[in-house]
């Protein structure tokens, strides 16, 4: 697994995590809300609310789990480009995501403290071996040609990495070169001259010596790309960037700016691919392998007591708000000393309570 300091050069930011998660919100909210609309009305209006509450906690987990599960993000997400990946920059599985989301119960008890993780993960991303990433963590900032001749001339372990980057930048652009015309390169050496103030045989000898370049056409081309003269489609600038980042770490001699450039380009190739339309297809072949041969032994035995369980527990609810009295009277008569009363929990009380032992199951949960 990558060091702790690669996360941090890798990672989202805060910012768009934030906002992305607020879209997935309301889009869950908007259809539990419909749901709630059309079906609400089946259960009494007390048990309507436990049961809801209950429903909404599984569908908001279950909602986030099947979408990164199947394409490493969720509608929200895909609206700021942030994509959640392995820790080995590949796409996450259902099993990834799924865990990664069953630990937001105990990240919210925890109000999403990252700090309390070394990498600044989120407990949910270290539980399941992820990492949430988006485009603007993975950008190539080269020098200006000012900044990289100083670079040049600074000791040889300073910068390894715009170094490398520089160089596998120019190393991009050897390839081109040859196929550009010489008017276009004329008229970018004129565009050059005139900005800068110089002649243009002046502006080739800098551009020569600021790059360390003996091909003066290749010279023109690359700081006419630092300089904004010469853009690339979106899909092209993404595709040389991936290149550049591959050559930068393959050239890089600093062992952890190899590991950086390597995880930037790993994770940058891995959103290509989830662009292009990967996805994780669910099988169910998959599925009963797993469960026939992955999950622990103990909880295979007792799955189907669990699963009852859960049906006892959603029977209660349901019946345990319907005014039973001849059930009730005898109950309260045996629990409640003569001369006292019990007193019925109101719509906020009754709320507490629930969030209140929902946070106690997943502190026990998740330790």
């Amino acid at each position: 697994m990558p060091r702790p300091e690669v996360f941090h050069e890798t990672k989202a930011d805060l910012a768009r995590r934030v906002l992305a998660h607020l879209v997935d919100v309301l889009v869950i909210f908007g259809i539990l809300e419909l749901a709630y609309l059309l079906l609400g009305g089946l259960t009494p209006e007390a048990a309507s609310f436990a049961i809801w509450s209950s429903i909404s906690v599984l569908f908001y987990i279950g909602f986030l789990s099947v979408f990164e599960g199947l394409a490493s993000t969720s509608p929200g997400k895909r609206v700021f480009g942030v994509y959640v990946l392995r820790t080995d920059m590949n796409p996450v599985g259902f099993r990834e995501a799924l865990i990664r989301n069953l630990s937001r119960i105990a990240d919210l008890s925890l109000l999403y403290v990252p700090v309390l993780v070394r990498d600044g993960r989120r407990l949910g991303d270290g539980a399941a071996g992820t990492i949430v990433v988006n485009e603007s963590a993975l950008r190539i900032r080269l020098p200006t040609a000012e900044a990289y001749k100083r670079i040049l001339e600074a000791p040889e372990e300073q910068f390894p990495r715009r170094r490398a980057l520089m160089a596998a930048f120019i190393d991009n652009l050897r390839g081109e070169v040859p196929a550009m015309s010489d008017e276009r390169i004329g008229e970018l050496r004129r565009e050059l001259a005139r900005r800068r103030g110089i002649e243009e045989d002046e502006l080739v000898r800098y551009a020569l010596d600021a790059l360390d370049l003996e091909e003066e056409d290749l010279a023109i081309v690359a700081l006419s790309v630092l300089n904004g003269l010469v853009r690339f489609k979106p899909e092209e600038s993404t595709r040389r960037r991936l290149e550049i980042l591959k050559r930068a770490s393959e050239i890089a001699y600093d062992e952890r700016t190899r590991e950086v450039l390597t995880a930037k380009a790993s994770a940058l190739e891995a959103i290509l691919r989830l662009r292009r339309g990967h996805r994780n297809r669910i099988s169910w072949g998959l599925i009963r392998r797993a469960y026939s041969k992955r999950l622990p032994v103990q909880f295979r035995r007792n799955l189907q007591y669990f699963a009852f369980s859960v049906v006892l527990f959603l029977l209660s609810c349901l019946l345990g708000f319907y005014p039973l009295r001849s059930l009730a009277e005898p109950l309260r008569e045996a629990i409640v000393p003569s001369g006292d009363s019990l007193v019925e929990l109101g719509p906020g009380a009754l709320s507490a309570t629930i969030a209140f032992n929902n946070l106690r199951v997943a502190l026990i949960s998740f330790g």
